[in-house]
């Protein structure tokens, strides 16, 4: 079974799809998930981006962001919590990419587990040329 590591970008297309892209690319990997197709992790920061982007960049009620936590927490994603080796590669790619600490731990948690990451954010995760990263619109 292939293991990916996916970001924030994809997570937030399964929790709200108005003005979103690749809508219909993010449900595949989401049911590809459901069906035991594949593995998805996730570093613990991604719970908190969500909702940091459902509020912040998706102006969604407070309300509506509570009534989708438990939905998050009842996936069978792999929560993985980041290790003094993934913060340590988490620097370098910072470093190398010139990227945000949020966005290279998500590079960083792919590597560790010898995996490829599934992004959307094509400003931050398409920079990343080494073959670690598979943009939203290449999977499958």
């Amino acid at each position: 079974m292939e293991t990916y590591v996916v970001d924030t970008s994809v997570v937030v297309k399964w929790f709200n799809q108005q003005n979103e892209s690749k809508v219909e690319i993010a449900h595949q990997i989401y049911n590809d998930m459901l069906d035991n197709l594949i593995v998805l992790i996730v570093p613990s920061l991604l719970p908190i981006e969500l909702i940091n982007v459902l509020k912040k960049g998706k102006n969604i009620p407070v309300a509506a962001i509570k009534k989708s936590v438990p939905d998050l927490f009842s996936l069978p994603l792999v929560i993985k919590e980041p290790s003094q080796t993934i913060l340590e590669h988490t620097a370098k790619i910072m470093e190398a990419y010139n990227i945000a600490a949020y966005d290279a731990l998500f590079v960083a948690t792919a590597k560790d587990e010898n995996c490829k990451l599934i992004s959307d954010d094509t400003k931050a995760h398409g920079k990343i040329t080494d073959g670690t990263v598979i943009m939203l619109k290449d999977y499958k």
